[in-house]
């Protein structure tokens, strides 16, 4: 049997401030008719603060119904994953968010959640898929591509090389992509630079170097960068990220960035930097804070260098 793990889902819309405004025309009442057999938990919340109503858990079994002003997310276990083509069966819309965190346990159970993803296309109203954790590859992940809406992927610590970026980078809705621990080729890293409305992008211990990083100069909307972690990524990556006018939020730490090389940042809107364990002289901290005043130098695992977008988007990496 397959080992499964918990964390919580709707990451995209938690970044959404408290009073935004609900349109009943995109959340409206929902009803799914699963097997009589539960193949998971569907997890309910309001959408917004306007929205009465507290979180619901439900197992994915029979008729279940998503109150209307609720996103809801699919949370899949072992019985899914024996007839994933139950998804088919679903009405398009019926979840915001799906959730496959499954990893084999022995040679039968592997590739099960690629197998699965070969039928997500059908749920075309998805705004977020999370695979953390999961033996999910680039074979199943490219059918995400195939989703108009999502605007979420979570691959943290998959199976992944970065072939399937090929075809996500055709997703023009895609804001958020976490790709942190794996093992990234350098040449697939070019079609991150054909994605230019990411916002978020973690790559932290994807064995990167300067290489790769080049490609992530159109990456023009990008407003927090996660390379930690890769020990080959050095000052001259500075003059790349230099070029993302919008960055507010880097993590650099375990990098061979020198926070003297930062001072090439000047003009972006950077308010958080988090750096490696190494102490650094009082002089390179004033510079840094002439540049960039009232910025946070953290170093690793400080909470207090995260500001709370960051804090959603990179929350279960810590």
């Amino acid at each position: 049997m397959g080992c499964f793990f918990s964390a919580s889902p709707f990451l995209v819309y938690a970044q959404q401030p408290v009073g935004t405004l609900y349109n009943t025309s995109e959340h409206p009442a929902r009803t799914v008719v699963f097997p009589s057999t539960s193949i998971g938990v569907v997890k309910m919340q309001p959408y917004s603060s306007r929205v009465k109503g507290g979180e619901i858990n439900t197992a994915a079994r029979g008729k279940v119904t998503i109150p209307a002003g609720y996103i809801s997310c699919f949370m899949a276990d072992k019985n899914f994953f024996a007839h994933p083509q139950i998804l088919n069966s679903l009405p398009p819309d019926a979840f915001d968010s799906i959730k496959m965190q499954a990893v084999a346990l022995d040679d039968s159970e592997e590739g099960e959640v690629d197998r699965a993803l070969a039928y997500v296309g059908h749920l075309t109203g998805l705004r977020e898929v999370l695979l953390d954790r999961s033996d999910a590859g680039d074979a199943g992940v490219k059918y995400i591509a195939a989703l108009p809406n999502v605007q979420r992927i979570a691959l943290f610590s998959a199976a992944v090389t970065g072939d399937c970026l090929k075809d996500l980078s055709t997703m023009k809705n895609l804001k958020s992509l976490r790709l942190s621990q794996n093992d990234i080729k350098t040449q697939n890293m070019k079609y991150l630079g054909a994605m230019p409305h990411l916002e978020s992008l973690a790559l932290g211990r994807c064995r990167l170097s300067d290489a790769g990083i080049k490609y992530l100069a159109t990456c023009a909307d990008l407003q927090t960068l996660d390379i930690s972690g890769n020990g080959e990524i050095t000052d001259a990556s500075v003059k790349i990220l230099a070029c993302l006018k919008k960055l507010k939020s880097l993590n650099i730490s375990q990098t061979r960035i020198t926070l003297g090389a930062l001072t090439q940042l000047k003009g972006l809107p950077l308010i958080s930097v988090v750096r490696s364990d190494q102490p650094y002289r009082p002089d390179e901290l004033a510079a840094i804070r002439r540049i960039f005043p009232g910025i946070y130098i953290g170093a690793k695992n400080d909470r207090k260098a995260i500001d709370s977008e960051t804090s959603t988007i990179y929350g279960p990496m810590h």
